[in-house]
């Protein structure tokens, strides 16, 4: 081999063992990252799965054998639609007296409660005095005052005796939770599938047998966190939290409207992909939340108030109060 050749050789096999040896260091720290990220998820999944079976055992071992309300057959039925409430302050008893105005308009059916009932961490027991402060005594009106209550688990209800809720509904009449997943029937008219959206799993299992197989003309859900948002916080205010995503999944295309919470603002904005309206009625009394700047949802407003829904065989009929008027409504029929 000539003196070029020789010079070509030793040229080229240092810079082959160099990229060998970048390549060889580059699979190794991929692999040390694949388990370091398998081992973080692992150790994530154990988390949850003992905040799952510490929050959500009680509530299934004090579950009611009976989980399916039934209400009277009728034409026409409303509901009133509050979320974020449990605060005792005056924007709540304010939204309160709202409701009992649209009470004497027409009777509701029942309020449905979209979870975070008591801040800031629940309830203790029974014989907490927050159960009065912050829930019955806000909807005691002259029309209000027997309306049932149906209610959800908000990620601040967890904070307390969740399990308690369902003993709740033994003494007082108005109360209704006969388990963490649930569902109300007007026969021949509408299903609503009442559901916990902090731990959306096992809903079969856990109160809702035939979850997805409605056979009334009209079907919506309802739960604590929303699956999109225009509320300026972040994670699951927005939708983006896991809760979200699965529960978007479980719903799509099943049901004609969702009704969430969770963030602290009034809003509609139709889901297309799924099929079905979703509404935040977060207003009910606590902090409110701004929204962003350039948010395009087709309605949506910072302050506090309710939703009312209204529904015949041949439509659904919403609309959004605020302390003092309507702001908003949409008609939507068969």
């Amino acid at each position: 081999m000539d003196r070029c050749g020789a010079f070509a050789v030793g040229l080229f096999l240092p810079r082959r063992l160099l990229t060998t040896n970048i390549i060889q260091t580059l699979i190794k720290s991929a692999k040390y990252i694949v388990l370091t990220i398998l081992g973080l998820l692992a150790a994530g999944l154990a988390v949850i799965s003992v905040d799952y079976a510490t929050s959500v055992t009680p509530l299934v071992d004090s579950a009611k054998s009976e989980t399916t309300i039934t209400i009277e057959p009728q034409e026409h039925v409303t509901f009133l639609v509050i979320g974020d409430s449990g605060t005792g302050t005056k924007p709540q008893r304010k939204v309160g007296l709202m409701m009992e105005r649209r009470c004497r308009h027409k009777r509701p059916e029942g309020i449905l409660l979209l979870g975070d009932v008591v801040y800031p961490e629940g309830v203790a027991s029974v014989d907490d005095p927050q159960w009065q402060d912050k829930v019955f005594s806000m909807y005691t009106g002259d029309c209000l005052k027997d309306v049932p209550i149906f209610p959800v688990l908000g990620n601040h209800d967890y904070l307390g005796n969740a399990a308690s809720w369902i003993e709740m509904g033994d003494l007082n009449h108005r109360w209704t939770f006969p388990s963490r997943h649930y569902s109300i029937v007007v026969p021949g008219l509408i299903t609503i599938y009442a559901l916990d959206s902090v731990y959306p799993v096992r809903i079969k299992k856990h109160g809702i047998p035939n979850f997805g197989k409605s056979d009334t003309p009209w079907t919506i859900a309802m739960g604590h966190h929303p699956l999109q948002s225009a509320s300026s916080a972040g994670g699951g205010h927005r939708g983006t939290s896991i809760s979200s995503w699965i529960v978007k999944n479980l719903l799509c295309n099943r049901v004609d409207a969702y009704l969430a919470g969770h963030s602290h603002h009034l809003e509609y904005d139709p889901m297309e992909e799924c099929n079905m309206d979703h509404y935040v009625s977060g207003g009910g009394g606590g902090e409110i939340y701004p929204l962003q700047e350039d948010h395009e949802a087709v309605f949506a407003s910072a302050r506090h108030g309710f939703l009312e829904i209204e529904v015949s065989r041949k439509f659904m009929k919403t609309r959004f109060f605020s302390l003092k008027e309507k702001i908003f409504e949409k008609l939507r029929t068969r």
